[in-house]
């Protein structure tokens, strides 16, 4: 599983960077990369049965040491 999710998420770079660097489109670039990383990351975790943590318990964290 880990192969298939590794060669998908090559093959969409594959896809998408060449484009985007003819354009020199730096920022999208970095977004790209981003997003695509943390997909990346994400994927793998869940495929190896690992739970991510909660985006929302980050939020209350930061909301708790903002507004309290």
């Amino acid at each position: 599983m880990t192969f298939l999710l590794a060669a998908g998420y090559a093959l969409l770079a594959l896809v998408t960077l060449p484009a985007l660097i003819r354009r020199r489109a730096r920022r999208e670039i970095l977004v790209f990369a981003g997003v695509w990383l943390l997909g990346a990351v994400l994927s793998l975790l869940l495929s190896w049965g690992i739970q991510p943590p909660s985006p929302l318990e980050g939020v209350r964290w930061l909301a708790d040491k903002l507004f309290a």
